[in-house]
C-alpha cells in the first residue's frame, strides 16, 4: 500500500502514471481516498505499538528520506532503519489487509 501511494505521488508529479478515462476518475479517487485513510489509521495504531517504527515510516513515506537519511535523522544505523522499514511495512500490510 505504501508503494502504491508512492507511485500515485510520482504519477501526480508527471511520473508516467496510467491514463484513466474521465468517467473512471471519481471511483478511483474514492478508492484512493479510502486506502489513504486506512493507511493513516494504521500508522496511528503503529505509533502506539512501536514509536520508532512509526517514525521510520514517517521519514521514508511522508518525507521521502533514504534509509541512510532516516537513520541519521533518528539516530540509528542505516541497517536498523532498513530492518525497521521492512518490519513496519509488514506490520502495516497485515494491519490493513487483516493478515491475508
Amino acid at each position: 500500500m505504501i508503494d502504491d501511494a508512492r507511485r500515485h505521488r510520482t504519477a501526480k508529479g508527471g511520473g508516467g502514471g496510467a491514463v484513466a478515462w474521465l468517467g473512471d476518475a471519481e471511483p478511483l479517487a474514492e478508492e484512493r481516498s479510502e486506502s489513504f485513510t486506512a493507511l493513516e489509521e494504521a500508522l496511528a495504531r503503529l505509533a502506539t505499538f512501536d514509536r520508532r517504527l512509526s517514525r521510520v515510516v514517517e521519514c521514508r513515506f511522508h518525507h521521502g528520506l533514504t534509509e541512510v537519511e532516516t537513520g541519521a535523522a533518528l539516530g540509528i544505523s542505516a541497517r536498523t532503519a532498513h530492518r525497521d522499514w521492512l518490519r513496519a511495512r509488514r506490520w502495516l500490510y497485515h494491519e490493513i489487509h487483516g493478515g491475508g
